[in-house]
C-alpha cells in the first residue's frame, strides 16, 4: 500500500491509501488502482505520534530541571524550552512574592526591549493575572478592555497581542507565572495549552527546589559569618584577659 495526498473538488486536502496491481485488459497491460480516504486515520496517527513526542520531550526536560539547583539557570531553561517548542515571539518568567505584594521578571526570551528585575507592585489587575489558579488567556491585547495596556506596560512595550499566563504553583503556594506571547493574533492550540501547562507544572517543583537550595546556601553563609564573628570575639576576649 502507498499513501499520497489528494485534493477534493471542494479544495480540501485529504490522505489517500492507494492499492495498485498490474492486470491484463483487452489484451493489453494495464494498472488497476483503488483509492481510499484515510484522512481521519492518518490524523489520529499523527496526533498519537505528536503526543508520544511531547511526553518524551517533557520527560527529557523534567530530568534536566531536576538536575539543576541554580535558580537562574532553571528559569533560563524553562524560558528556552517554552519558546523553542511553541515558537512564541516572547517568553518570560515572573516570580511572585505574595508577602511583599510584588512580582519581578527573572528572565525573558524574544524581548525587543531591555528588561529589569526591579520588583513591580501587584496592582488589582496584576493580582488577577498572577493570582489565577488556571491559565489566563488574553487576546487582542491593547484593545481588550478587561486588560488595559496601561496596567501591563511590559506587555505593551513588547507589542504583544496574544498572551498566555501559566501558573507556577507548588501545592497551594504561588511561585510565579510563565508568560508566553505573540505579536500577532494567535489562537493557542490544544497541543500548546497542554504542553505549556505540563511544562509549568514540572517547572514549579524545580523552582521551589532551587529556591530551597538558595535558602540553604544563604543560611550556611550566615552561619559562617556568625561563626567567624564568634571566633573573633573570643580572640578579642583572650587578648583583653
Amino acid at each position: 500500500n502507498e499513501y499520497i495526498r489528494g485534493i477534493t473538488k471542494e479544495g480540501r486536502i485529504i490522505d489517500l491509501e492507494v492499492n495498485a496491481r498490474v492486470i491484463e485488459w483487452n489484451d493489453r497491460v494495464a494498472v488497476q488502482a483503488s483509492f481510499r480516504d484515510v484522512t481521519e486515520r492518518k490524523k489520529l496517527e499523527r496526533e498519537q505520534a505528536r503526543w508520544l513526542w511531547e511526553q518524551e520531550t517533557l520527560t527529557t526536560i523534567d530530568r534536566q530541571l531536576v538536575a539543576m539547583v541554580d535558580l537562574q539557570k532553571v528559569l533560563e531553561a524553562i524560558s528556552h524550552h517554552a519558546k523553542t517548542l511553541t515558537r512564541a515571539d516572547f517568553v518570560g518568567v515572573l516570580l511572585v512574592d505574595v508577602a511583599a505584594n510584588c512580582c519581578s521578571w527573572r528572565t525573558m526570551k524574544g524581548n525587543v526591549n531591555p528588561w529589569t528585575s526591579v520588583p513591580l507592585p501587584l496592582a488589582d489587575l496584576h493580582g488577577i493575572f498572577t493570582g489565577s489558579k488556571k491559565p489566563v488567556m488574553i487576546s487582542n491585547f491593547g484593545k481588550n478592555q478587561n486588560y488595559p495596556a496601561e496596567e501591563f506596560p511590559d506587555f505593551a512595550r513588547e507589542r504583544l497581542v496574544s498572551i498566555g499566563g501559566f501558573p507556577l504553583d507548588v501545592e497551594t503556594r504561588r511561585e510565579g507565572m510563565l508568560v508566553v506571547g505573540y505579536r500577532n493574533d494567535h489562537q493557542f492550540s490544544g497541543r500548546e495549552l497542554r504542553f505549556l501547562a505540563s511544562l509549568a507544572e514540572k517547572s514549579s517543583i524545580a523552582i521551589a527546589n532551587a529556591k530551597l537550595y538558595e535558602s540553604l546556601l544563604k543560611r550556611e553563609k550566615e552561619l559562617e559569618t556568625l561563626s567567624d564573628a564568634r571566633e573573633e570575639a573570643q580572640e578579642e576576649e583572650r587578648r583583653r584577659i
